[in-house]
């Protein structure tokens, strides 16, 4: 009886293992190489209580996938109170590829004038 369950728990845990290779190497010869400029943009406004929450999770589920995937991670301030922005900032500081934006900041770098003006 004692034999059959390691017998199982072993096919069990070769199949998730070769699963789990075949997964990367698949991630591998499939990611894009041509993007180089891929960001992850979080909206703050002044009624979210739950900023750290989210930034956090975004941040941690970002290190799972692999930090290499995203350049970074924007949080862009929509009228938040002094609080949150504290909150935000120290996030920014602990995870090294989380930013801050006013949304004015936000506006003036992925949006140029020239090209906001053309579609507009």
């Amino acid at each position: 009886m004692l034999e059959t369950v390691e017998y199982l728990s072993l096919i069990i845990f070769a199949v998730i293992g070769i699963t789990c290779s075949l997964k990367c190497l698949l991630r591998f010869f499939l990611r894009n190489k041509s993007d180089n400029d891929v960001y992850i943009i979080i909206p703050i406004k002044e009624s979210c209580q739950n900023a750290e929450q989210l930034v956090r999770s975004t941040a941690e589920r970002s290190m799972l996938m692999g930090k290499s995937r995203w350049d970074k991670i924007i949080c862009v301030d929509y009228g938040c109170n002094n609080e949150t922005r504290t909150i935000i900032k120290i996030m920014c500081r602990e995870y090294g590829f989380v930013d801050y934006l006013t949304s004015e900041e936000f506006l003036q770098i992925f949006m140029p004038k020239t090209a906001f003006s053309e579609n507009c």
